[in-house]
């Protein structure tokens, strides 16, 4: 018998090993954004501090140190998975989370990839959730396999980079500690 691999769903994981000088640099550079920035109105339930609409890190030299990171890595995704499409468009911005805050289930429409970067995090909660887009598929009468399974999750350490597909629904669970959690998440657009 031949099984064969059709709609599968590909999450690029890393560590960045040279993690600890960038956050050292960049923290308090999200902390005086912040501070001058105000959050804007939005329709999300969650109301945690972000830049998105308001302050493109894609767009502010001193975050070079880690975009330049994002957009190799970015390349390298694409090229693992036999592709010669480059990136044409590229958007960025800072999740500040303090304790209670979430994200709830969302995708990034119009767009190819997303990124995220855990800059900052005193433990490795809280969990990323990626959700199977089942459609009007019920998934839990789906064939019950690790590589089918409807939901995985990725811990929030410091330094971790996630890439995906940006039409996959992902979230970001409460924060149940005081302290500060700041992410970085970038979409990018593809063509050949």
């Amino acid at each position: 018998m031949i099984v064969e691999t059709w709609f599968p769903t590909y999450i690029g994981f890393e560590i960045n090993g040279d993690h600890k000088k960038i956050s050292a640099k960049l923290s308090p550079i999200c902390r005086k954004i912040k501070d001058n920035t105000k959050n804007i109105k939005n329709q999300w339930v969650s109301k945690l501090y972000q830049t998105c609409h308001t302050h493109d890190i894609c767009k502010d030299k001193k975050f070079n140190i880690i975009n330049d990171y994002v957009y190799q890595k970015v390349e390298e995704y694409v090229k693992t998975l036999n592709s010669k499409q480059k990136i044409i468009s590229k958007e960025g911005w800072f999740n500040i989370y303090k304790k209670h805050d979430f994200q709830e289930f969302h995708c990034h429409p119009s767009r190819h990839l997303s990124v995220i970067y855990i800059l900052k995090s005193n433990s490795e909660n809280p969990n990323i959730i990626f959700e199977k887009d089942g459609g009007i598929y019920n998934t839990e009468s789906d064939l019950q396999t690790i590589n089918l399974t409807p939901k995985v999750n990725y811990k929030s350490k410091q330094g971790s980079l996630i890439i995906f597909r940006s039409s996959l629904n992902h979230c970001v669970e409460r924060k149940e500690d005081n302290n500060e959690r700041i992410s970085l998440a970038y979409n990018f657009n593809l063509s050949l």
